[in-house]
């Protein structure tokens, strides 16, 4: 995992430029998530679109607006600012709720086939 430059740590994001499918290019703050947008990007886990308009606060479909080249840049930089915190979250929450109902995790990797692909959450809040 990248390590975050300090000082986009400090300023709690880094300014980043995308390309547009129109032709044009935008710069956009990648934001390091507080911690009150944890359970948000939790929910976005698995839909790419859905986190990086969290990390850029842009309004549902802008990402579909980026060009293919702009996304794996744009969702590195993003992952750089906020695994080293996020993930412990993941991890603290993961604890409690074992704690709250023993076997949880043990029985919710269980019940999901290998071969079924995670559904995605709707994209309404």
């Amino acid at each position: 995992m990248p390590k975050a430059n300090p000082l986009d740590t400090l300023l709690g994001g880094a300014d980043f430029e995308v390309a547009l499918l129109d032709g044009t290019s935008q710069t956009v703050r990648v934001r390091q998530l507080p911690l009150s947008d944890y359970p948000k990007l939790m929910a976005a886990i698995d839909d790419e679109s859905r986190q990086i308009e969290l990390y850029c606060r842009q309004p549902e479909g802008w990402a579909d607006t980026l060009k293919p080249e702009s996304i794996a840049p744009l969702i590195a930089k993003a992952e750089e600012l906020n695994d080293a915190f996020f993930y412990p979250w993941v991890q603290r929450r993961l604890g409690r709720q074992e704690k709250i109902m023993p076997g949880l995790v043990d029985r919710a990797l269980a019940s999901r086939s290998p071969n079924t692909p995670p559904s995605s959450p709707s994209r309404s809040e």
